[in-house]
């Protein structure tokens, strides 16, 4: 007897043995079916108990067709994975699998070879029409080799039964041809009219388009991709055909569209596209839509003079539509952006505006908020808010250009509406993280910086600062780069940290940011920044380059920017106190200028120049703006101020006191160099991160009860007996008799001996 066994697939190896085998009346052909799905769990059961392996037999059926080789495939995977001999609850299909299943195909010769990749590329597309047309086969053999293809346990209904199998017949280095069975996949979809987007996924898996059809469905596909925030496919289209396309008004198009897709991931990136459009724009003028793309894009970076030219050769025909809503949205944010610039073209805007029929571009270019001075006073700030929030309701996060929706938030900001500011810090950026877009990440974590730093909290304006520049590469933020790096200046000057203020500083920015009221920030930065490394000089002309041109925009607000508040520190430094005292009275006659953290501020430097007694009430109705404000930063250093004028006068235990409170804030901030600096008799008296009080070693909690530590905690701090007695709602005879068993507990005499960690507890300052 002759046993032999043969792989079944359409090409026999050698036909004539098969024949005269079969012509044999001795000769039997016995068909090896697959596992049944009772014979998978007989298999599994080796593994596992029997009721277990009844239970997972179904899935790995399911994915296998009962193909004995897979199934052992699977095992040796399952084993790997689990790590104890056992099998996980399901299949694993990894590199074992795969090769496997890639290796079984390759034996069953170069036309089942064929038809799993065909499968494999036209994916959920498949139709045994299409397949043999892709193929260039007939239906009758290709029927036959998908019917062997199924009993292997590889398909079922012309699709793969596990998804791993496919993508390694996809990513097989033998299939050499894949790009062009796309590209031919491609033609094929495009002929059936199937959604462009299907088409387009193969023109991009085969990195061609050649053609004008294939031009077509990409920047189709691209449209429709930002529509529904597929960036990055959006990307992958538009950079196909930027690559394929010839120079034409189709190419203009698709050269406005990769400026706006990639704008908002990375701008620098959508620079690289500007200069063509521009020398299109100098040989053939450019369509509308474009034409204010490059005028957008050469603002935020900076290049005015490009943008004017654009701007300015563009006819009167952008009076309605998208065109006439973008030249409205860009006059608002050049308004408040660059308003020297705006005032050298409103003129311009107001004739293109003048003409627009659609009522809406009518009141966004002419928006009831006026000039910042105006609005943001007592009378204006109303409909100044309002403004803001309509531009914010208008905004779709698919808009790709960033800078009137981040004004707007801003404007929010110096309004003083820091809640309504963070609603839609939390709202944009949740939708930002959900698109995956990073340039609106970049921006909000921008402006929450700014926003930590005007209440005064150092760590998070830097914290949040950082993560903007991590989000955005600083060659992306063109002139708005200002904004973080000026509160990092800032951040890093506070902390004493003068080096690191210094990298800073030294980064290079567009000297077109000075144009913008971001570089209104960055110069009150480097203001501050001389003042703390003591170039007084220096720092007073920074300061008064900002407040000319503030002056000049209009927009001298001191709740924008307080510049008067830095140049009457710098007065003072140099020994002009009437100067001083000049700055800061016409700063309380300005709109705002009463605003408590301004004004806080501001009577702090104002008491450098008072008499002692003077001094000491300016200090203490500033501490009491600041901590009712709760600006942390500003607190301590009126805190400080305030100590060393109790200090001045001989009035130690309240001086002491002032103190606790400092060097609370200045560690809560890591302003400890600048708590040193300030007050430098207390610097080892009050530093928390100083050795263990040792009237505290074994712990004051242990010693004094709960009602005793509270007392003491406040007695520390300053307060007296009928203060406390008013916070902790108990009688003067209950504080003083608490007192009395504290001083002894702790071996003191009276309240200003007592530890000074115990004014660190206490969760008000």
């Amino acid at each position: 007897m002759l046993l032999m066994t043969y792989l079944e697939h359409p090409t026999p190896a050698n036909p004539a043995l098969h024949a005269e085998l079969l012509r044999s009346p001795h000769c039997h052909r016995i068909t090896l079916g697959p596992l049944t799905a009772s014979g998978v769990g007989e298999l599994l059961a080796a593994d596992m108990d029997v009721a277990r392996a009844d239970q997972l037999a179904l899935d790995w059926h399911a994915f296998t067709g009962g193909n004995p080789l897979l199934i052992r495939a699977f095992r040796q995977e399952a084993r790997s994975v689990a790590g104890d001999g056992r099998p996980p609850a399901g299949p694993v299909a990894g590199g074992v699998f795969t090769e496997v299943a890639l290796a079984c195909l390759h034996r069953g010769g170069p036309v089942a070879l064929d038809v799993a990749r065909g499968i494999a590329v036209l994916g959920h597309d498949v139709t045994p029409e299409l397949l043999a047309r892709l193929l260039a086969t007939d239906l009758t053999e290709l029927n036959r080799t998908v019917q062997i293809l199924n009993a292997g346990g590889f398909l079922e209904a012309m699709q793969f039964r596990h998804p791993a199998v496919r993508t390694a017949v996809l990513k097989d280095p033998a299939f050499e041809a894949l790009p062009e069975w796309h590209y031919r996949a491609a033609e094929l979809l495009e002929a059936e009219g199937v959604p462009p987007v299907r088409v387009a996924e193969h023109l991009v898996a085969a990195n061609r388009a050649s053609t004008p059809w294939s031009i077509a469905v990409l920047l189709e596909t691209s449209g429709e991709s930002l529509r529904r925030n597929d960036v990055g496919f959006a990307l992958r289209c538009l950079e196909l055909a930027h690559r394929e396309c010839p120079p034409g008004p189709e190419r203009t198009e698709l050269i406005g569209m990769l400026i706006r897709a990639e704008w908002q991931t990375s701008p620098a990136r959508a620079n690289t596209y500007l200069a063509e459009l521009m020398d299109t724009w100098r040989q053939h003028g450019l369509p509308d839509r474009e034409a204010l793309t490059v005028v957008k894009a050469q603002l935020w970076y900076g290049r005015i003079a490009d943008a004017i030219e654009v701007l300015k050769g563009t006819g009167e025909s952008l009076v309605d539509g998208d065109s006439a809503t973008d030249l409205a949205s860009m006059r608002n944010w050049v308004r408040a952006s660059y308003p020297e610039l705006f005032y050298g073209i409103q003129n311009f805007f107001e004739s293109r505006l003048a003409h627009a029929t659609d009522a809406a571009v009518i009141n966004d270019a002419n928006p009831p908020g006026r000039p910042l001075t105006a609005a943001l006073s007592s009378e204006g700030d109303g409909a100044f808010v309002r403004h803001a929030e309509d531009v914010l309701q208008n905004y779709r996060m698919g808009d790709w250009w960033l800078a009137p929706p981040s004004a707007a938030i801003l404007d929010l900001v110096y309004a003083d509406q820091l809640k309504r500011a963070e609603r839609w810090c939390s709202r944009l950026l949740q939708e930002a993280e959900a698109r995956g877009v990073r340039s609106w990440r970049g921006i909000i974590f921008a402006i929450r910086g700014e926003m930590a730093r005007r209440n005064g909290q150092i760590l998070q304006a830097e914290e949040n600062s950082r993560a903007a520049l991590d989000q955005v590469s600083p060659r992306s933020w063109g002139v708005m780069v200002g904004l973080p790096l000026a509160n990092l200046v800032v951040a890093a000057t506070a902390k004493g940290e003068y080096e690191e203020a210094d990298i800073y500083l030294e980064r290079s920015v567009p000297e077109a940011m000075f144009q913008t009221r971001y570089g209104l920030h960055y110069l009150e930065a480097q203001g501050h920044y001389n003042l703390a490394t003591g170039r007084h000089q220096a720092a007073l002309r920074y300061f008064l380059i900002c407040g000319r041109r503030m002056r000049e925009w209009d927009l001298d607000v001191p709740i924008l920017v307080p510049w008067r508040t830095g140049a009457a520190e710098a007065l003072v430094r140099l020994g002009d106190k009437t100067g001083a005292r000049q700055h800061l009275d016409e700063q309380l006659e300005r709109p705002t200028g009463y605003h408590p953290r301004i004004r806080g501020a501001a009577l702090r430097v104002r008491a450098a120049t008072a008499e002692p007694r003077q001094r000491l009430s300016l200090l203490r109705e500033a501490t009491s703006l600041q901590r009712n404000w709760q600006n942390e930063f500003e607190l301590l250093r009126a805190l400080a101020d305030l100590s060393n004028a109790y200090q001045n006068l001989g009035e130690q235990h309240h001086a002491r006191t002032a103190a606790r409170r400092a060097w609370r804030l200045a560690e809560r901030c890591r302003a400890e160099p600048l708590a040193r600096k300030l007050l430098p008799a207390y610097g080892a008296a009050y530093s928390t991160s100083q050795p263990p009080d040792p009237q505290l070693e074994g712990g004051s909690d242990s010693v004094l009860s709960a009602a005793e530590l509270r007392v003491a905690e406040l007695a520390s701090l300053g307060h007296t007996n009928r203060q406390i007695a008013g916070k902790l709602y108990i009688t003067v005879s209950t504080v003083e008799q608490h007192l009395t068993r504290v001083y002894r507990k702790l071996n003191v005499s009276r309240r200003v001996d007592l530890p000074a960690r115990l004014g660190m507890r206490e969760s008000g300052v």
